[in-house]
């Protein structure tokens, strides 16, 4: 089924993106905001945080609403933007490319067999380790690598841990 044959012209697909200087340093941002692009999708993008620069990012090629404020005055030029952008729509490509990765799903996996009742096999803590040390690695948002040493806390509490994996978790915890 072809997308605008779901959807009424009137409610046209738009992408609204939340601005901020924190949205704009995340990979899930910044993969969301490619794949809008990869659709045609018309893109409003909608201030409502601080941002350093207005230079480098290439979302500053549109206009965007500065919302950091809310007023009836912007309340109004926020809505002008949205119908303007369901004008805009244009059925995406077919094949429709493919979606972007779920933002962090690895970690969410992890989180979910560390926080379930099943027993974790010495194996299975290696690995468990392995994907958590690369990650603490690889991420420089602050935020995920926090969530990485609260899946790593998790772990240690585990009746089953190892005194191996007990002694990594506390080196990693350094980190």
């Amino acid at each position: 089924m072809k997308i605008s044959s779901a959807i009424p012209a009137a409610t046209a697909l738009r992408f609204v993106m939340a601005l901020s200087q924190h949205a704009l340093q995340s990979k899930p941002y910044q993969a969301e905001w490619a794949y809008a692009g990869k659709l045609s999708l018309p893109i409003l993008p909608v201030q409502i945080g601080e941002v350093e620069s207005f230079r480098v990012p290439s979302i500053f090629k549109i206009q965007s609403i500065d919302y950091r404020k809310p007023t009836s005055r912007t309340g109004i030029a926020l809505m002008t933007a949205l119908q303007e952008c369901a004008g805009q729509y244009s059925e995406p490509s077919d094949p429709l490319p493919d979606e972007p990765p779920i933002p962090y799903e690895y970690l969410q996996k992890l989180g979910l067999a560390i926080d379930g009742p099943e027993v974790i096999s010495h194996v299975d803590q290696a690995v468990m380790l392995s994907q958590l040390r690369q990650a603490i690695r690889d991420e420089d948002d602050e935020s995920v690598r926090n969530d990485i040493h609260v899946l790593l806390r998790s772990l240690r509490k585990r009746p089953e841990v190892t005194y191996a994996t007990v002694n990594e978790i506390d080196e990693l915890a350094k980190e």
